[in-house]
């Protein structure tokens, strides 16, 4: 959690994009490296590991470089170095040496995990340290025959264990002695072959020449303003962001069987755009947020029916399904339950029982409360075999490698989850909640309330007709059942009880709640 806060700090800050990355790859051996640029390169840290049995070490060692390879050249590049893992790569022209001189950059470093201590961890520790000292000096002014020194002595050693314990942090840090670097005939660490040197792919551009050269250097080789390739990737996935698509629609491969820009010129502009405004993120994000083509309207033209259907020229808005993570910090924020809290380690929203079963090894999942139980979707705990359920229905990817793209599924198991997941659930009562008592005191305006919080406009007098018949048969249908009933529904509201009285009208407005967050066009950027 020490690098998603760094990361989410870094993109608040608008940390220079090109600074970014060569703390993500090299933080560690920048001139006197801060905290927060060691914790940078726990990205390249997010590989698989394996601690069973009678696993090779090296094995898994080597395994996690590949990794840190394919992932840079995806994600800076927009190229598949990954295929040249084995053999001289099929379509583009990296050879298989090429790769193993890339590989010698990331061969020097070793994978430890350091102490990170948070603020408030520090100032515990601080506290131990200065409780030590005193009972240390009271220690030594003792005599050595004194009873009260072996009794006082007994009270410090336990106190020096008792030492408050620190976050720790998975980093990168260079080794201090040399390693040697050897191509893995057909990318078997059993079949070393000859010697290899630091070094990049000839196709590229040029790598400064020096007697030696590491991590670093490359880092920065990689952020050059020589670099063609990583403002046009960074830009083409902002884009793809917004667009549903990318100007290059394989976004993660810029190589000769990506397909083709469809609007080169736009590319580069917006490229040298982002290299002039001297990569800064949110110049770019404001740049595209507040173009024409941006604010284009997303419903069907007739005009480009035939014309251009898919698309692809930009005649219109792109209606897009949100990310998981997006779709469930909308919900939330729509109810009022959203905390807007930052930093800190993962939190345990409400999940489905037995979900922690289908891993591996069981795992347990204590689910949080207070304000920690509404916390965005990027803080909740993920195990890599078992993510949280909600998030996977919509499409979140698993965390076994790295993904530069998202599908976009339509599935009958996402309805359900908005309407019956446990987290969904809660929200509908939050939502429910928020619109009895915030605005109005007639249906009318409580349902208009409700649809200006989940899409954002004001309802059509045919589409609050529709909803207020369906809320009067709801309540029609929970005035008729028994307490016991009622109170599944409506027994806790915002860790508030319920009034029994109450019940019948709360649950109504819950099954309105839950309609509305189901809308397509709650989920949907229009």
């Amino acid at each position: 959690w020490q690098y998603r806060d760094w990361v989410i700090n870094a993109i608040n800050l608008d940390m220079p994009f090109d600074q970014f990355v060569v703390e993500q790859l090299a933080g560690d051996m920048l001139p006197n490296p801060t905290m927060a640029q060691r914790i940078a390169t726990g990205f390249h840290r997010n590989t698989q590991i394996n601690t069973e049995g009678g696993v090779d070490k090296e094995q898994f060692r080597v395994d996690s470089i590949f990794d840190r390879i394919a992932t840079t050249g995806e994600v800076m590049f927009g190229l598949t170095f990954g295929c040249v893992q084995c053999h001289d790569h099929k379509f583009d022209p990296f050879t298989h040496v090429e790769y193993y001189q890339m590989f010698a950059f990331f061969n020097q470093a070793d994978e430890p995990r350091i102490e990170a201590p948070t603020a408030e961890e520090s100032r515990k520790r601080a506290n131990h340290t200065e409780k030590v000292k005193v009972l240390d000096t009271r220690v030594k002014a003792l005599e050595e025959k004194d009873p009260e020194r072996k009794k006082l002595a007994a009270e410090l050693a336990k106190l020096k264990k008792a030492r408050p314990r620190a976050t720790t942090a998975l980093v990168m840090s260079q080794r201090k002695s040399h390693r040697v670097t050897r191509r893995f005939i057909q990318g078997n660490f059993t079949r070393p072959a000859e010697t290899v040197k630091p070094g990049v792919p000839e196709i590229l551009h040029a790598f400064p020449e020096t007697e030696s050269t590491n991590r670093l250097d490359f880092a920065r080789w990689a952020t050059s303003s020589n670099n063609p390739l990583i403002a046009r990737v960074t830009i083409n996935r902002m884009w793809s962001h917004y667009f549903g698509k990318g100007i290059v629609e394989t976004e993660n491969d810029f190589g000769t069987q990506g397909a083709p820009p469809s609007h080169p010129k736009l590319l580069d502009w917006l490229a040298t755009e982002f290299v002039r405004s001297k990569w800064s993120r949110k110049a770019m994000h404001r740049l595209i947020v507040t173009s024409a083509t941006y604010r284009q309207s997303s419903n069907q033209r007739a005009d480009l029916a035939k014309a251009d259907p898919y698309n692809k020229l930009l005649g219109r808005q792109s209606r897009l399904r949100l990310d998981a993570e997006i779709l469930r910090d909308n919900a939330l924020a729509a109810s009022g339950l959203l905390s807007t809290k930052m930093g800190g380690p993962g939190v345990f929203p409400p999940q489905p029982p037995g979900c922690m079963n289908l891993g591996q090894h069981r795992k347990k999942w204590t689910t949080s409360t207070g304000v920690d139980r509404y916390r965005r979707a990027v803080y909740t705990y993920r195990w890599r075999a078992t993510p949280h359920p909600a998030l996977k229905v919509f499409d979140t990817p698993d965390a076994f490698a790295s993904c530069t793209r998202r599908i976009r599924s339509n599935t009958p198991l996402q309805a359900l989850t908005l309407l019956n997941d446990p987290a969904f659930f809660e929200i509908a009562q939050g939502l429910a909640e928020r619109i009895y008592r915030e605005d109005g005191n007639t249906d009318e305006e409580r349902i208009a309330l409700g649809v200006r919080l989940c899409l954002v406009r004001e309802p059509d007098i045919r589409e609050v007709s529709v909803l207020k018949s369906f809320l009067n048969k709801q309540r029609d249908l929970y005035a008729n059942m028994d307490a016991q009933t009622q109170s599944q529904v409506a027994q806790r509201t915002h860790g508030h009880a319920v009034r029994e009285s109450y019940r019948s009208e709360q649950a109504a407005w819950i099954m309105l709640a839950r309609v509305l967050l189901n809308l397509d066009e709650t989920i949907t950027r229009e």
